[in-house]
């Protein structure tokens, strides 16, 4: 066993077999994609890498399969066991998990709809092949169709619960990047260690579930957890994942790599899942029609929000703006309409860009499955929300988390309100919430 010491978790112990794994280079390359992409410019300790979050996946991982084991040797009738092959696989999918990322990935994946998702299984099936040094490590130790498929990208066949310890509503991923997040932008997580002692798996499905029941009774203690992992979620969703700075930043980075594809000169996705932070950077600066944005991007030259349009304010047009604005399908519309304010303002055709997000801004942690006091059968929380109240407060309020921005680049107060005239033009019946233009 090798021990690593970890900021967050302390000690965490691999094995010689999960160190072969860390050690091959699409591995190591983590060490260069930042957790949370530009959240840097707006909190600057926030500098940690999915390299160190894969290392925690793990450790959380390890004791969630602690946690069934002590509650399948009390509890045999409800809670099935985890035997040493069904550990390894859920250990090492927890350590590869995020190995297809791709640098400033969620900016460019949603902002420009250029590429899938980074967890789809076509783009996990590349890293798994035999091709790749993960997936000869992986093949090696005897485990490399198992840990594909807890992934989502393999044809073997495992249980449920193992993809479900590491990536479930509530899961691995989830319990390490919110105690990591916190622990580096200097925000606090309250989550307590009482939620791993309810973690079981059903005998009869194979599924992971957290039991709220003891001796007939509801164990609050349970709920109570879960409901409070859920408002840090949202807290973290509402001042850093989707932080209007943050976006801003992410943009300057996504409009480069539309102008170096424009160009012809944008890697494939194969090739820029290769790359780290520094490298699409070095990239984006290398090309004359990207540099601009690189530099923006160095100086911290962000864009300032010209307009904002949440859904609390535009609930019957949500459909309409994402079906005309959203990624790669409303490209054109969104390029057009961006060039309209951007004359209309006097302003040079780069200089506006809308920013619009998938409508799916879901509390997806409230779907963890529950077995709840008079219930035959396990359930997703979600479908209990009126025994919960909080619960329908938190989804409601993370769906207000959407909103279209119109953003302004190297561009005065004046400017920035000229646009927002032109903007009201090009979106007819829309309410910008935003009193007067701001960084």
């Amino acid at each position: 066993m090798t021990t690593i010491r970890d900021a967050v978790h302390g000690d965490v112990r691999l094995t010689s077999a999960e160190v072969q794994v860390l050690d091959t280079p699409e591995m190591q390359r983590l060490r260069g994609v930042k957790q949370l992409g530009s959240a840097h410019l707006i909190y600057p300790g926030a500098v940690h890498t999915r390299f160190e979050h894969s290392i925690g996946t793990l450790h959380m991982a390890a004791r969630i399969v602690a946690a069934i084991r002590h509650n399948a040797e009390a509890d045999p009738a409800r809670c099935a066991g985890i035997d040493a092959d069904q550990e390894q696989w859920i250990r090492m999918a927890a350590l590869v998990h995020d190995v297809s990322h791709m640098p400033f990935g969620h900016h460019i994946e949603d902002a420009l709809g250029m590429f899938g998702r980074h967890d789809r299984p076509e783009r996990m099936a590349m890293v798994f092949s035999r091709e790749s040094a993960v997936g000869r490590a992986l093949e090696a130790h005897g485990c490399r169709r198992q840990v594909a498929a807890a992934v989502g990208c393999g044809e073997a066949t495992v249980p449920p619960f193992i993809g479900q310890v590491v990536e479930d509503a509530v899961g691995a991923d989830l319990l390490d990047y919110l105690a990591r997040d916190a622990h580096y932008t200097g925000l606090r997580s309250a989550v307590d260690e009482r939620i791993y002692a309810a973690f079981k798996i059903d005998p009869d499905s194979g599924t992971l579930y957290l039991d709220a029941v003891k001796g007939g009774v509801l164990r609050h203690d349970v709920v109570s957890e879960v409901v409070r992992l859920l408002e840090d979620r949202y807290t973290f969703s509402e001042r850093v994942y989707y932080h209007h700075a943050k976006v801003a930043a992410g943009t300057l980075v996504a409009r480069g790599c539309g102008a170096l594809a424009a160009a012809g000169r944008l890697p494939d996705e194969h090739d820029l899942a290769r790359l780290t932070d520094e490298g699409l950077l070095r990239l984006l600066e290398g090309h004359e029609a990207s540099r601009p944005w690189a530099d923006r991007y160095r100086r911290r030259r962000l864009p300032k929000r010209a307009c904002v349009y949440p859904l609390y304010a535009n609930r019957d047009l949500q459909a309409e703006l994402s079906d005309r604005l959203f990624a790669a399908g409303g490209a054109d519309e969104r390029a057009a309409l961006e060039a309209g304010m951007a004359e209309a303002a006097g302003l040079g055709a780069d200089q506006v860009m809308v920013v619009c997000p998938e409508t799916d801004m879901q509390l997806k942690e409230a779907d963890v499955p529950v077995r709840w006091p008079g219930e035959p059968d396990i359930r997703p929380l979600s479908e209990l929300a009126e025994r919960v109240p909080r619960l329908p407060q938190l989804a409601e309020a993370t769906r207000d988390l959407w909103r279209v921005y119109v953003f302004v680049q190297d561009a005065d107060f004046e400017a920035c309100r000229r646009v927002r005239k032109a903007a009201a033009d090009a979106f007819p019946g829309a309410r910008n919430v935003l009193e007067e233009p701001s960084g």
